[in-house]
């Protein structure tokens, strides 16, 4: 399994917006910049994000692997 370049940069905004998203619904923000204002929020964006994106890659994985099961 092979994936270009821009599909990793996909995943990676796919699942850093999805982790801004849920920022702003479990804080009461007025911005975004607020969201950034601490160091622990904005380790908890990066670990989000990360895991986010563990899962993600862990189901490609999973489904490329039983379609190339199916195919044998």
């Amino acid at each position: 399994m092979c994936m270009k370049r821009k599909y990793h940069i996909l995943i990676f905004l796919l699942c850093f917006s999805f982790t801004m998203i849920i920022g702003v619904l479990n804080y009461n923000l007025n911005s975004l910049f607020e969201l950034f204002s601490t160091k622990k929020h904005i380790i908890a964006i990066v670990i989000y994000t990360l895991l986010f994106m563990a899962v993600y890659y862990t189901g490609i994985w999973v489904y490329f692997k039983s379609k190339k099961m199916g195919e044998s």
